[in-house]
């Protein structure tokens, strides 16, 4: 039977007075870098050139920031922020949703595809075997900021946050990394059977449905929270 975790592990890497080494700042670069070399690689195996795959970096990476911060900001502190919409600005200062991203990288998808003149579910299903294996990374950089904790539970695989409170709790930031794991997996395996080329729109179909399915669940697990957290 598996013991209860405890963890307290510092969020801060590397500490160099002004500036700071987070872990969530690499899971995060570790996000990108995952997400965007799947892309890369879909968009080549589907006969795009490398500048059509080098393109979408700017789209992705800006509409990810961008949708998180603004998620953030409109949705859990309206107030805060629109009474000194300056501190949206402050990305420093933590705040960010996986909504908001979300919302903004389809965004992003659909400008980049009218730009380059592709369908938007071509694009789509070539971005979606990397976003369901790169949302994994934000997880574990919200596990190592003891964010996104579970309600308590007695069950052996429990986690005790330590920087959160001393009760044990579903370490529910790592049931988002295996949801994100299996929606990866079931469109890998659908894809290596060339059952349908990027356009169809059979991989994006794939990765909303399963992805979200599974996260509406983990939603039942989740202790609630207000703080500095991706929700």
């Amino acid at each position: 039977m598996l013991a209860t975790i405890h963890w307290n592990v510092d969020p801060i890497l590397l500490d160099l007075g002004p500036l700071q080494l987070r872990y969530y700042g690499l899971c995060f670069a570790a996000c990108i870098y995952t997400a965007f070399g799947l892309w890369h690689r879909e968009a080549l195996r589907n006969g795009h050139s490398l500048k059509f795959a080098d393109d979408f970096l700017w789209y992705g990476v800006l509409g990810t920031l961008i949708g998180a911060r603004l998620g953030h900001c409109l949705f859990y502190e309206p107030e805060r922020y629109l009474s000194n919409p300056i501190e949206i600005l402050y990305f420093w200062k933590g705040g960010l949703a996986s909504h908001g991203s979300t919302a903004a990288l389809i965004f992003s998808v659909w400008l980049f595809s009218r730009v380059h003149k592709v369908t938007f579910m071509r694009s789509a299903d070539m971005v979606s075997p990397g976003i369901a294996l790169a949302a994994g990374w934000v997880r574990i950089g919200n596990f190592f900021n003891s964010e996104i904790v579970g309600r308590p539970t007695d069950l052996p695989w429990a986690v005790v946050f330590e920087r959160y409170d001393g009760t044990p709790r579903h370490p529910t930031a790592f049931y988002e990394v295996l949801m994100g794991i299996v929606a990866f997996l079931i469109i890998a395996a659908i894809r290596r059977r060339e059952i349908r080329r990027a356009g169809s729109g059979l991989y994006f179909g794939l990765f909303m449905a399963v992805y979200f399915s599974f996260r509406f669940l983990v939603e039942f697990f989740k202790a609630r929270q207000v703080g500095k957290i991706i929700a």
